[in-house]
């Protein structure tokens, strides 16, 4: 859900804002009260090329010329930072840039905590967690009956037993951090969704002020600056948002996000 949403904005809105302000000459936003945050924000700034990057492999993948949504990459973009399109499989790899079946077990692993290898449950403690299995060991506890004496199987029901009691008291804190998560990732989606209406209705202020003005900043009045500057900070709080991620490399929630959060929806008069 987090991570179609950010590929829905660099897609749509950030790509013709992007499109839109590098139109524009000679922009200054220091000789403009009230835009300190911006002076560093030009067409051929940096900021604007990482957001023109991110936005032209979000279109790729929208579309998909480059495979991994389907196969669950947009779970990793969720959990990680967008514009970067970050989030790694365990042997390294994007797992956005993954597909089909790879996309599938990469995303299994990192929500088991990553491959065997690296410590975690792998394919199969993730599928666990999505499926619910909390009942599996329960199956071994039989099979180790009907195939062994009484008094054998009595003593690996036993072991058995107390594994299962840790595997659920392990599924139950699991199921308590999913729960958190699904809880933030639904704040962060609702912030996007009403600061991105906003992007969108200024994207074609700026688009009408191009059409009718040119794209001399020089030219504009404080006026038209001010409505040039309110567009590009909405780009940049859309970057700050997506740039932050949801997780940490263990799966737990980062500080970070609740933080960024509580900051954007002040300064932005955002009810969730």
């Amino acid at each position: 859900m987090l991570g179609n949403k950010k590929i829905s904005i660099l897609s749509h809105t950030m790509k013709d804002f992007v499109q839109a302000f590098s139109e524009l000459k000679h922009v200054d936003f220091r000789d403009s009260v009230g835009m300190e945050e911006l002076r560093n924000f030009t067409p051929g700034s940096e900021v604007l090329g990482e957001l023109n990057q991110a936005s032209i492999h979000a279109v790729e993948i929208a579309s998909g010329a480059v495979g991994g949504l389907a196969g669950g990459g947009a779970a990793a973009l969720g959990a990680y930072g967008a514009v970067g399109l970050l989030g790694t499989a365990s042997t390294g790899t994007a797992i956005a840039g993954l597909s089909g079946a790879a996309a599938t077990n990469a995303t299994l692993a990192w929500l088991g905590g990553g491959s065997l290898a690296a410590g975690g449950l792998g394919i199969a403690g993730g599928t666990a967690i999505l499926g619910g299995i909390v009942a599996a060991p329960a199956l071994f506890i039989f099979g180790a009956y009907v195939e062994s004496k009484a008094d054998e199987a009595l003593a690996k029901a036993r072991t058995y037993r107390e594994e299962a009691k840790e595997f659920a008291e392990s599924c139950e804190n699991t199921i308590s951090l999913l729960n958190a998560i699904r809880t933030r990732a639904g704040q962060i989606v609702s912030v996007l969704d009403q600061l991105d209406g906003r992007f969108g209705q200024s994207v074609l202020g700026l688009k009408k002020i191009l059409r009718e003005q040119g794209n001399d900043w020089r030219t504009y009045s404080t006026e038209t600056k001010k409505q040039v500057g309110e567009s590009a900070l909405l780009a940049k709080t859309l970057k700050v948002i997506m740039d932050t991620p949801l997780l940490r490399e263990d799966g737990t929630l980062t500080p970070e996000s609740e933080k960024m959060l509580e900051q954007v929806r002040n300064e932005n008069g955002i009810s969730l």
